[in-house]
């Protein structure tokens, strides 16, 4: 009978909650935990938060790796499975956080931003300024089950507006 460590078995696991890509999809990931708002509750140690953010950010880097058949970092793009995307290329990034109660709209985004950090620091996207031209998405449903967040990424047909094109020269 073959033997696997705690931390092995653990990311089978984290592999079976791992959506499947749809047609068109460059990145579809789980990032397991509870989502929770930065800011209502204690607002202890400004430590306290960066050690939070951190860890979602570090989660959902692994998810990123754990949830692409082939992932890869290069000066001129990422290779996502057999996709070979540039990070200025515009996405549409879908966050979908499954909660345990119901959050406002502002209140998701500030939970969910260490997760759009992972990304940038996974080079899937290069910024999240909204000049950048990438679209973020942010949904929600209670699912007190199986908390966490869901992302998903796809190119973008059009442009966003204001965002910033390169001058001519």
């Amino acid at each position: 009978m073959p033997t696997i460590t705690k931390e092995q078995a653990a990311a089978l696991g984290r592999k079976a909650q791992q959506p499947k890509r749809e047609a068109g999809e460059l990145l579809a990931v789980f990032v397991p935990g509870p989502v929770k708002n930065p800011l209502n509750g204690s607002h202890g140690h400004w430590t306290k938060r960066a050690r939070w953010a951190k860890g979602w950010r570090d989660k959902t880097s692994q998810a990123v790796l754990e949830g692409v058949p082939l992932y890869r970092c290069s000066t001129n793009g990422l290779v996502l499975g057999d996709v070979r995307v540039i990070p200025e290329t515009p996405k549409r990034v879908v966050f979908l956080a499954r909660t345990h109660n119901r959050m406002d709209d502002d209140n998701l985004r500030a939970a969910l931003k260490p997760c759009r950090d992972g990304l940038r620091d996974m080079r899937v996207i290069h910024d999240d300024d909204p000049r950048s031209g990438h679209e973020f998405v942010y949904t929600q449903t209670i699912d007190r089950a199986h908390r966490g967040v869901e992302i998903r990424v796809t190119l973008r047909d059009t442009p966003v507006e204001g965002a910033q094109e390169t001058p001519h020269v």
